[in-house]
């Protein structure tokens, strides 16, 4: 006698989708967890590396701004560098014999200078600025470092000569920025963590 069949029992059907057992789902979650591990310092280095030549980048631009608005205005420009615990910036201004400039307080500029552009890097991006010690001021503020260079009229040449920045990130990422007599800004690595970059060697000069 043939027993009937229950008719609620379901036979999966040829080719029909199961789900995941609990072993298969922690070896996939296994398997993320070691690309993930594998990725992310890849990708922190990468980010850390990205932040620091963007900052050098546009500090080597606007160095040919400064410079260009000296002989256009026929008048000395100063670039004044500050830095802090929360912040490093600088500020481009047409000089004057009175007051200065200082882009960690408000209002920036004082007496006659005229600021003509001035960028933050906060210290949340993991990058700051060093400036030369050859370009130290004394800003009378606690805690916080000034430094400055000039292009001078009607030479256009920077003073001092040969001022250098130099532009630190995380995971030992390093450029500087340094300014030939004329004036004129390169790009180096101090310790060649830029394979696109020339090592830096000793200060440059022009013919």
């Amino acid at each position: 006698m043939k027993s009937k069949r229950c008719p609620f029992h379901h036979r999966p059907r040829q080719g029909q989708a199961r789900g995941l057992t609990l072993i298969e789902l922690m070896v996939t979650v296994g398997i993320l967890g070691i690309v993930l591990a594998v990725i992310t310092p890849s990708l922190a280095d990468f980010m850390n590396k990205r932040r620091v030549r963007l900052v050098a980048d546009e500090l080597s631009t606007l160095m040919v701004y400064a410079r260009s608005e000296a002989g256009l205005r026929n008048r000395r420009v100063n670039v004044f560098f500050s830095s802090g615990n929360s912040q490093s910036c600088y500020t481009i201004a047409e000089f004057s014999a009175l007051g200065r400039c200082d882009c960690s307080s408000t209002p920036i500029c004082t007496g006659g200078f005229l600021q003509l552009k001035t960028v933050s890097i906060p210290s949340l991006t993991g990058v700051s600025l060093a400036p030369a010690e050859q370009l130290r001021y004394e800003t009378g503020r606690p805690g916080i470092e000034g430094f400055a260079l000039a292009f001078m009229v009607p030479s256009l040449q920077a003073n001092p000569n040969n001022a250098m920045v130099e532009i630190t990130g995380g995971r030992g990422y390093q450029l500087r920025m340094q300014l030939t007599p004329l004036g004129r800004p390169t790009l180096c690595s101090p310790n060649g963590s830029y394979s696109d970059v020339p090592r830096c060697a000793a200060p440059l000069r022009e013919s």
